[in-house]
């Protein structure tokens, strides 16, 4: 297969994902579809051409027309033009009864009713790799048996977000792999005994300046990078280190803006269900950062904090952050680094 017959390919696959290969996909289909195809060229330069380029070889592998270049059924607000829509060819639609013809395992017996071409191809190789004992085989991460099934790592990552897996569809234990997530980055402090608190920070950033500042001051057991939204899916993470250092708490401490809040919000609350410490807010840093409200950042658009979310927070940070949030503006964590760090030890 060359170069642009995989990105023919992987443009398929997005465009049978959004909708239904007999109607004619409008020209915003096709712009989403390229953009969920090919996610690292957006906003690219040359991705208008790019995609006609890619409309063009699928003219020549007969997998749809486009409408006379000539008439009105162009955009041409910027070079170069594209269609308005493309019709999928009629060997496209009569692929659609191929799921119905073919002899199906009892776990895929959903994709008898299935048409888009696309999603059958990825049921075809799930269909053998069953055949061959995909069943008893070990356990394994899901990019290595994304690889070996697609001979794209990335694959299964695309699916696990679309109809394909649910209730008596797909599953992961059908695939004999699981999700991966990432190790939670920590350092310990370099003396003191167990038992003093950990402190987990949103961002990189915030996370190097209180490594080095805790290096010296041996405030927390540890200081761990909590990587974002990603805290949620590593909270298990939490618990193994709550096992190694035997904290006295868990503290977290974030952006003041809605992610920043709902982060250590639903973290707590599955920490605490699996028997943990939860999480609780770093009151000083906290503190600390809203004397820096008179430079909070105006944002257009700024996402709502769901009220039971700031309930994580203390009283009067939580006032500070509700005043914020009605105003339009949120505080990055970042405003409570290594300098301010050390002036609030001097002070």
């Amino acid at each position: 297969m060359t170069h642009g017959d995989a990105r023919l390919a992987a443009f398929v696959r997005s465009l049978d994902a959004l909708g239904d290969p007999r109607v004619r996909p409008p020209l915003e289909l096709l712009f989403r579809a390229y953009a969920d195809a090919f996610p690292q060229r957006i906003g690219d330069a040359d991705g208008r051409a790019d995609l006609r380029s890619i409309l063009e070889a699928g003219v020549r592998a007969k997998l749809w027309t486009l409408p006379v270049e000539q008439g009105r059924s162009w955009d041409r607000s910027v070079r170069p033009a594209l269609p308005d829509w493309i019709a999928r060819t009629a060997a496209v639609a009569r692929s659609r009864d191929d799921g119905a013809a073919e002899a199906w395992p009892a776990e895929l017996a959903f994709a008898a009713s299935e048409r888009r071409p696309a999603t059958l191809a990825t049921l075809r190789a799930v269909r053998r790799f069953l055949r061959e004992g995909g069943g008893a085989r070990p356990i394994v991460p899901l990019r290595e048996r994304s690889v070996e099934l697609f001979h794209d790592e990335k694959r299964l990552d695309a699916l696990l977000d679309t109809a394909l897996f649910g209730p008596d569809k797909l599953s992961l234990e059908l695939l004999r792999c699981t999700e991966v997530v990432p190790p939670l980055a920590f350092e310990a402090a370099p003396h003191g005994p167990t038992g003093r608190p950990l402190i987990v920070l949103e961002n990189l950033h915030t996370w190097e300046s209180f490594r080095r500042w805790n290096a010296e001051r041996g405030a927390y057991a540890a200081v761990v990078y909590g990587q974002g939204r990603q805290l949620q899916a590593s909270w298990r993470r939490l618990l193994d280190l709550e096992r190694t250092f035997s904290p006295s708490r868990i503290e977290y401490f974030g952006d003041l803006d809605a992610a920043g809040v709902a982060i250590p919000y639903a973290t707590d609350a599955m920490l605490r269900a699996a028997g943990g410490l939860g999480l609780v807010p770093a009151r000083r840093h906290y503190e600390e950062l809203v004397t820096f409200a008179d430079r909070a950042q105006r944002v257009d658009g700024l996402e709502a904090c769901e009220a039971v979310a700031l309930g994580w927070l203390p009283e009067m940070i939580r006032g500070a952050a509700e005043g914020l949030f009605e105003e339009g503006r949120r505080l990055p964590q970042e405003w409570v680094g290594l300098e301010v760090l050390h002036a609030m030890d001097a002070g």
